[in-house]
């Protein structure tokens, strides 16, 4: 029994919302977390992950560590850790209605 998810991610940026990280988790000794995870965030309450792009896209933010965003081999590793099968739950959505993704109960 568990949730299915289902859709694609949209990049609207609702999840990017806030720092995943403390200072502390960004110490140079902390190899797991990424140069782009140790920078300042480019958008001020937002992952520091997550850039702006240019005008004219429906969102107009993204994440840096998406594969594709990046040249292949350079995706970050947080976002290969656990951001990219987030969220696994329909209650971690609740809260952003522009989220593209579905979730089913399979009982199986």
């Amino acid at each position: 029994m568990a949730w299915i998810r289902s859709g694609y991610c949209c990049r609207c940026g609702e999840c990017c919302i806030g720092d995943p990280f403390g200072e502390d988790d960004k110490a140079e000794a902390n190899p797991r977390i990424s140069q782009l995870m140790r920078r300042s965030a480019p958008v001020a309450g937002y992952c520091p992950l997550y850039e702006l792009r240019e005008l004219g896209f429906e969102h107009n933010g993204f994440c840096a560590g998406h594969t594709g965003a990046v040249p292949a081999g350079a995706e970050d590793p947080y976002y290969l850790a656990g951001c990219n099968v987030w969220p696994d739950h329909p209650d971690q959505i609740i809260d952003k209605p522009h989220c593209t993704f579905k979730f089913d109960w399979r009982d199986d």
